[in-house]
């Protein structure tokens, strides 16, 4: 199995018969920012920290994990995500980016 993030490797293997190229936003959904299954909102809100936290550390060559005032504004956003009932499902990472935009221009960042 490959998954190609980039999709750098759809045009040599698609139509191979053993194969299935699996892109993100067409068959590949993976979700991030899901709460575990009994998770309470605090705890989504700190699993997401954690996450976003890894995943920028983890991606870059001298990669630091979130420092506080991030882990703050990340923090907030997901409160807001969570308390949006209107949007149903669980937050998307575009979610994510589109509440911490919003959070910077209600603080003037």
């Amino acid at each position: 199995m490959i998954i190609d993030r980039t999709g750098e490797h759809a045009e040599a293997l698609a139509g191979l018969p053993y194969c299935t190229v699996y892109a993100p936003g067409r068959n590949l959904h993976l979700s991030l920012l899901a709460a575990d299954r009994g998770w309470d909102a605090d705890e989504a809100v700190e699993g997401a920290i954690d996450t976003i936290s890894h995943y920028v550390q983890v991606s870059y060559e001298d990669g630091q994990p979130l420092g506080f005032l991030q882990q703050k504004i990340v923090g907030k956003s997901m409160e807001r995500l969570q308390a949006d009932t209107s949007r149903g499902g669980q937050p998307r990472i575009s979610d994510l980016m589109e509440a911490v935009e919003a959070y910077k221009e209600e603080r003037q960042f």
